[in-house]
């Protein structure tokens, strides 16, 4: 069985490639590559702090869910915005995908 490729991530306005691993939070994987993320709750989901633009052209990632949007709705995060401590790399997305991150902070 072929092990699952990494996505590839634009992250930033200079769009500087970074990978997300299959069954990791986005949150964490942009940590591990050094990119601050915000967070009062260590990425628990929720303090809502770690929202970010996530542009997904495929459209393979997985709608936000309940305990996502709640937390959107109470921290005013904007709804178009994804809590990347919440946003789980999918198994299964195609080798071409690329996924593009942003934060105002950023």
């Amino acid at each position: 069985m072929k092990p699952q490729s990494p996505v590839h991530l634009r992250v930033g306005p200079a769009g500087i490639g970074a990978e997300w691993i299959p069954g990791e939070s986005l949150f964490t994987a942009l940590r591990r590559q050094g990119w601050l993320v915000g967070s009062a709750c260590r990425g628990e989901g929720i303090c809502g702090r770690c929202g970010l633009e996530v542009k997904d052209p495929a459209g393979g990632l997985e709608p936000s869910g309940d305990q996502e949007r709640r937390v959107k709705v109470a921290n005013q995060v904007p709804d178009e915005w994804r809590l990347s401590c919440l946003l789980i790399c999918p198994a299964q997305l195609p080798d071409t995908t690329v996924i593009q991150v942003h934060s105002p902070a950023w």
